[in-house]
Formats: C-alpha cells, sequence, structure tokens
C-alpha cells in the first residue's frame, strides 16, 4: 500500500507499505516498509525498514533497518541497523554513520549528534 499524509498527519501503512507524512506527522511502516516523514516527525518503521526523518524528527527502526534523521534529529535503531544522521559543515550536508552493535552503538538507545558530530546517547 501507499500512504500519505500532509502536515500535522498520522499515517500507518502496514508490511512492504510505503508510508509519507509530512512536518510534524506521526508516520508509521511495518516490516519492510519505506517510511518518510518532515520536520519535527515521529518515524517509526519495522524489520528491514527504511525510515527517514526530517530536521528536528525521532526517526525509529527496526532490525536491520536503515534509519535516517535530519540535522538535529534522534535515531534509534535494532539489531544491526544503521542509523545516520545529517549536519550541516558551513558549506555541505554530511552525514555521521553508525552500525548498531559496533562502537558501542546499542539497538533501543536513542542518539543525536554531539558538538563534534559524533553519536551520543540521549
Amino acid at each position: 500500500a501507499m500512504v500519505t499524509g500532509g502536515d500535522y498527519a498520522t499515517v500507518t501503512g502496514g508490511v512492504h507499505a510505503t508510508v509519507t507524512g509530512g512536518d510534524r506527522a506521526m508516520v508509521t511502516g511495518g516490516d519492510y516498509a519505506t517510511v518518510t516523514g518532515g520536520d519535527h516527525a515521529t518515524v517509526t518503521g519495522g524489520v528491514h525498514a527504511m525510515v527517514t526523518g526530517g530536521d528536528y524528527a525521532t526517526v525509529t527502526g527496526g532490525v536491520h533497518a536503515m534509519v535516517t534523521g535530519g540535522d538535529h534529529a534522534t535515531v534509534t535503531g535494532g539489531d544491526r541497523a544503521m542509523v545516520q544522521l545529517r549536519w550541516w559543515d558551513g558549506q555541505r550536508y554530511r552525514i555521521t554513520i553508525a552500525y548498531v552493535g559496533e562502537q558501542n552503538i546499542l539497538a533501543g538507545q536513542r542518539y543525536r549528534l554531539d558538538a563534534l558530530h559524533q553519536m551520543v546517547a540521549v
């Protein structure tokens, strides 16, 4: 299924769904879903999901998920997930990437970037 909602929407899709919400939306997708939310959104996906949120978003994915957040976002991944956060260096956007299970990155723990653009637990 393809499910889309605007700003402030609550949008939910099941397994293999493509789910999109706007700014400040609550967007949820099941396993293998592609889930996207805008700035300040709460975005959640299941196992093997691709989960993306904008600036200041709260982004969560399950086991083997790819979880991406914008500037000032927080990210959480399940076992063996990849979590990444985007930041601006003054000339271009950069991405800090971490892998759950490596370098003290824990499943189920929320992370943000510190002033040195390193992942730190929230």
